[in-house]
């Protein structure tokens, strides 16, 4: 479990991979969530948690990660999730999910790099990610955390954007 600071060093946080036992938190942290947020991670609005996502941020399968965020003050409580699991040789797929109130605090950003440092030591060469067009803050995440130039694939009103990896410090992420 690794422990981090907001920017404004108001609130702490502990970033650590998700375990069987999170569920309960992820659900909630999900309902927490408004339906844009929830449309925007999930191009749906549903009351739950999509259980194919849940399964897979929950499942130890080879080449499939997940990690948490939560605050220090309330352990239990999960208020971010970046996962990534295969989606072509080579490539990993990431979803990020933060709950509305801790939305612009730098922690999508962090679990992104954190995620990105994780599948480069696991031999990953790449980072997908499909979203709707308008997603600018995520856009933009996904192309600093890439090592060259992007490939963008229009789809309908989303676009996947692929970046190749490469090995960066993790003193550069901050939330």
């Amino acid at each position: 479990m690794a422990r981090c600071a907001s920017a404004d060093g108001s609130d702490e946080f502990a970033v650590r991979p998700v375990t069987p036992a999170d569920e309960t938190a992820l659900r909630l942290m999900y309902r927490r969530c408004t339906p844009l947020t929830r449309y925007h991670r999930f191009l749906s609005v549903g009351p739950d948690i999509p259980e194919a996502h849940l399964c897979a941020a929950l499942s130890r399968k080879a080449g499939t990660d997940a990690l948490l965020v939560a605050p220090v003050v309330a352990p239990g409580q999960a208020i971010a999730l970046g996962s990534t699991h295969p989606y072509s040789p080579g490539v990993a797929e990431l979803g990020l999910l933060v709950e509305d109130t801790w939305q612009r605090n730098g922690l999508g950003r962090l679990l992104l790099h954190r995620l990105a440092e994780r599948c480069v030591q696991q031999g990953v060469a790449a980072l997908t990610a499909q979203t709707l067009c308008g997603r600018r803050t995520l856009l933009s995440a996904v192309l600093a955390e890439g090592a060259g130039p992007a490939e963008y694939g229009p789809l309908s009103d989303t676009v996947r954007i692929t970046v190749p990896l490469a090995a960066k410090s993790l003193t550069d992420a901050r939330p």
